[in-house]
């Protein structure tokens, strides 16, 4: 019998039910054997475009000091771009709600939080204490805890914000574009994590890559470091990382797979993965695997809040392979875009 085909409304989002980490893997037993669940017993729950948007996003420290490196500076700016700064005298509380207001749909950190970033940044450094006019009694001088710094000038924030949160705008190409295939893939390294905790953190990528990046197939390793050789990635598979692949759902293959997948399009291709360490630490390695498939044209990295896209070329004079270069501290994809108040979006495992 051929399998069912349910029609969707367009702008609808899937959400499945192993997308959280609270649902169990009852399908999954931790010596790696899958027992199949009736479809009937797993309904979806559909939530619209809006109904997500509404939820309320965490701002990480990368995302806000990025956007103040983007829009203030306490050096002052050359004369040619004095006219976009206006000088301004900032607290940890006008800081908050600078973010507050232009950031409306995202929770904002505490005013102490954001000022200890900005602290430890050489670019800032230590608010002091400045004494300015007395707002009632201008003959009165006060005190107040801030820093003299350059503040860009409201149109020109509205421009870089904009460019930083570019997620909605990648999305809206992605689905303008006729002609190009989009290529998910997903990565776990050897840890000690159980079974069931592969399972699930894998399943919360591949979750992803599909709905929050709208690729049309999904590819993983599910037991490969982040060294591992591009060219003989998964060729020898443990009997681990089997188990895994075939315990996931809606995954297309391994990265063997992927690689034939790719070399096989007769479109354009855009790989996308989850932070820059979904693929590879070796920019060398990175240049060959690019070079080898003639219809990979960019590779988008998914950190959240931004899309980086890096376009073949950049792969190959070196200047995008570069930026996967060792990159240091763990961070767990399979959160990147949870809703959860308090969870992180870059982030713990490898």
């Amino acid at each position: 019998m051929a399998p069912l085909a349910i029609s969707v409304e367009p702008d609808v989002w899937l959400e499945y039910p192993d997308t959280d980490e609270e649902n169990n893997l009852d399908h999954v037993k931790e010596d790696g054997e899958v027992h199949c669940t009736k479809e009937n017993d797993c309904p979806h729950k559909l939530l619209s475009v809006e109904e997500k948007a509404d939820e309320e996003l965490d701002l990480t420290k990368e995302a806000i000091m990025r956007v103040l490196k983007a829009v203030m500076t306490v050096e002052k700016p050359q004369p040619k771009d004095m006219i976009l700064y206006d000088k301004a005298i900032q607290t940890s509380v006008d800081l908050q709600k600078f973010f507050e207001c232009h950031l409306p749909k995202y929770k904002v950190p505490s005013s102490s939080i954001i000022s200890s970033w900005m602290a430890k940044d050489i670019q800032f450094g230590r608010a002091e204490h400045i004494r300015v006019l007395d707002d009632h009694d201008s003959s009165k001088i006060s005190r107040i805890y801030g820093r003299e710094i350059y503040v860009k000038k409201e149109v020109y924030i509205k421009s870089e914000i904009k460019k930083i949160f570019n997620r909605q705008e990648f999305l809206r190409k992605l689905r303008e574009e006729n002609n190009w295939v989009n290529i998910g893939y997903a990565r776990k390294s050897h840890t000690n994590d159980s079974f069931a905790s592969r399972i699930r953190n894998l399943q919360k990528m591949v979750n992803s890559l599909h709905i929050d990046c709208l690729c049309s197939q999904v590819f993983v390793s599910p037991h490969s470091n982040i060294s591992s050789s591009l060219e003989t990635r998964d060729c020898r598979m443990t009997n681990t990382g089997t188990k895994a692949k075939d315990a996931l759902r809606f995954v297309s293959g391994d990265f063997q797979d992927m690689t034939m997948a790719i070399a096989s399009s007769t479109n354009k291709v855009r790989l996308i993965i989850q932070t820059y360490r979904g693929l590879t630490s070796n920019p060398v390695d990175l240049q060959h695997f690019v070079r080898r498939l003639s219809v990979l044209e960019e590779i988008c990295i998914d950190i959240g809040y931004h899309m980086v896209t890096i376009t073949r070329e950049e792969v190959l004079d070196g200047s995008g392979a570069k930026q996967f270069q060792a990159p240091k501290g763990p961070q767990r994809r399979s959160t990147l875009h949870d809703k959860s108040p308090g969870n992180s979006k870059v982030l713990i495992h490898n």
